[in-house]
């Protein structure tokens, strides 16, 4: 091996090694990751739109939108608070939330209350 060959390959470790140390420091941690997911959610659902507060035009709608809004309000009420008390949500939390917040956008979808993705 030449002295060209060592430097080239130890210079593509310490490359590799560098882009492996900075995808792990961009890694939130569960309460950043749970406050982005709450913001997200305020952000992409009618939380506290008027229009979303009564029931489908003639019994149309499929699932009670209200209701599965006042769901996720209730949840995304109960983890600000415990974040701001200092408690952060555990992998299987963060999960539940994403997948709740998933399936109600779905529901709205159906009702025709936000547009598909």
């Amino acid at each position: 091996m030449t002295m060209l060959q060592a430097v080239t390959i130890a210079s593509s470790n310490e490359h590799q090694a560098a882009n492996i140390h900075t995808i792990t420091d961009r890694k939130p941690n569960l309460k950043t990751a749970m406050l982005s997911l709450i913001e997200e959610v305020k952000a992409e659902l009618p939380l506290y739109e008027s229009e979303t507060f009564i029931c489908g035009p003639k019994g149309s709608c499929i699932g009670c939108s209200k209701k599965l809004l006042e769901l996720v309000d209730s949840e995304l009420v109960y983890w600000e608070h415990s974040i701001a008390r200092g408690e952060a949500p555990n992998f299987e939390e963060l999960r539940r939330f994403g997948k709740l917040c998933n399936s109600v956008r779905r529901g709205l979808q159906r009702n025709g209350l936000i547009e598909k993705r």
